[in-house]
């Protein structure tokens, strides 16, 4: 489903994915991010974000209509 989250003045950001299915994958396009959890996997990474505004994150997997639904919003303040 889609979520929203946030990160007031932070600029090192972690997210740990975790695929409780097949294989799920998360995108940001404006920091030129896509990690991806193998089916059952479970991923962490870290990225910098030193950009301020809001930031669309999805499913990059075309081949899944379930991930079309995997989406929300990155919201990252100034510092």
């Amino acid at each position: 489903g889609s979520r929203a989250f946030g990160c007031g003045g932070c600029s090192l950001v972690t997210i740990t994915l975790r695929s409780e299915g097949g294989p799920i994958s998360f995108a940001i396009d404006a920091y030129r991010l896509m990690k991806r959890a193998g089916a059952g996997d479970k991923v962490t990474f870290e990225f910098r974000a030193d950009q301020a505004g809001r930031f669309a994150y999805y499913c990059s997997l075309s081949n899944d209509q379930e991930c079309a639904t995997m989406k929300g919003t990155l919201v990252v303040a100034d510092r």
